[in-house]
């Protein structure tokens, strides 16, 4: 996921069926996302409750329903609980959830819809019935609303000794290093680390259109970097690097340490001037977990 950019340049994928995501925000290396989307080769459908701008690129857009229309269990990063979401009403007009919508799909393509998409329910309680770490029913989430879920036994660890493991077994036969370390990371000529975080209005890329007269892209540069640079409170700055440039207001803080810089990740580029943050994110990814390396980015800054 965060090389589609370059995947879709390979040219193997022909179709791109997007739900749950906006990739053209969300993913590093934005430019090249964009690119592999627009592209005639690759038709594109996006299911999207907003016209977002992974809409905007799609071949076929299909209106997703609300929380308000939807069926769903939920997990937390965290507390220790699982909520049910019950729908308040049916959904809206043509909207269908990601369920339905994949159970239509393998209907018309003749397979055995009822074997791959049982009913949600039934979905739903085998998940229960299989979790080590439920000892309630659907029926006691529904009468609740919420349920309190078993916690691992603090003696037991998701790793090959089941012990927390200094020497990771795992990297190791990854044929990476067992043992954590420093190292400088490369620089080159861009001097100021670009960190990305969310805006507390919005959740990663949901609801900037909602809030988009309260939000406006800026960048968080400390107050001793600015003075050196020459950079006032609120100055249009040009931030960048080898992926692209961004221009942003500079907002003056003491807040973040000298040679680090703040941005609002997850914001609209088409409510941005066609831009977002990750236009400067390079699509390199970890050795270890495969994730996207958001913040081992490096930018120069210049006052326009």
């Amino acid at each position: 996921m965060a090389q589609l950019g370059r995947i879709l340049e390979a040219g193997g994928v022909k179709f791109l069926f997007v739900f749950n995501t906006n990739p053209l925000v969300n993913l590093p290396n934005q430019q090249l996302v964009k690119s592999g989307m627009e592209s005639e080769d690759v038709f594109t459908v996006v299911h999207d409750l907003f016209l977002n701008d992974s809409c905007s690129y799609a071949d076929i857009v299909l209106p997703a329903p609300s929380f308000l229309e939807s069926f769903d269990i939920h997990v937390c990063y965290y507390h220790n609980y699982m909520s049910i979401n019950q729908k308040a009403i049916e959904p809206l007009y043509e909207s269908k959830p990601n369920y339905q919508v994949f159970r239509e799909l393998s209907e018309a393509l003749g397979l055995n819809s009822r074997e791959l998409f049982p009913p949600e329910r039934e979905v739903a309680e085998e998940f229960l019935s299989r979790s080590k770490a439920v000892d309630f029913t659907l029926k006691d989430l529904e009468q609740e609303g919420f349920c309190k879920m078993k916690t691992r036994p603090q003696d037991e660890y998701l790793t090959p000794s089941g012990k927390i493991e200094m020497y990771s077994q795992l990297a190791e036969k990854a044929n990476l290093p067992p043992l954590p370390g420093y190292y400088e990371e490369d620089k080159s000529e861009y001097p100021f680390q670009f960190l990305t975080v969310n805006h507390k209005r919005i959740t990663r890329s949901q609801f900037h259109n909602v809030w988009k007269k309260e939000i406006e892209p800026i960048v968080l540069i400390n107050d001793e970097d600015a003075r050196e640079k020459g950079i006032n409170e609120w100055d249009w700055v040009r931030l960048k690097n080898d992926q692209d440039t961004l221009n942003m207001k500079a907002h003056i803080t003491k807040d973040i340490k000298q040679g680090v810089t703040l941005a609002y990740g997850g914001l609209w580029s088409k409510l941005c001037d066609g831009k977002g943050a990750n236009t400067l994110i390079p699509d390199v990814v970890q050795d270890f977990g495969g994730n996207a390396t958001y913040n081992s980015t490096y930018v120069e800054i210049e006052k326009l």
